[in-house]
C-alpha cells in the first residue's frame, strides 16, 4: 500500500480519534486499475480500465463490512 496518491501524490489522511490518532490513514483502492488514491482522484478521476463507466471503483473487499 502506497503512503501517497498514486495519481497526484496527495498523502493519506491523518487519523484523528481512537489510539491510532496521529497516524496515517488509508487510501482508497481502485478494485479495476488496482491503484491506491486519495478521496478526490477516486472520486473525480478517470479509469482507463473500468470499460463501462471509467470511473475509479473500490475493491470489493473495503465495500463489505
Amino acid at each position: 500500500m502506497s503512503d501517497t496518491c498514486e495519481t497526484c501524490g496527495k498523502s493519506a489522511p491523518r487519523i484523528k480519534e481512537g489510539p491510532f490518532a496521529g497516524s496515517a490513514g488509508m487510501l482508497d483502492y481502485c478494485g479495476y486499475c488496482s491503484k491506491d488514491l486519495c478521496d478526490d482522484c477516486m472520486g473525480k478521476g478517470y479509469c482507463r480500465d473500468n470499460k463501462e463507466t471509467h470511473k475509479h471503483e473500490p475493491s470489493g473487499d473495503e465495500e463489505a463490512g
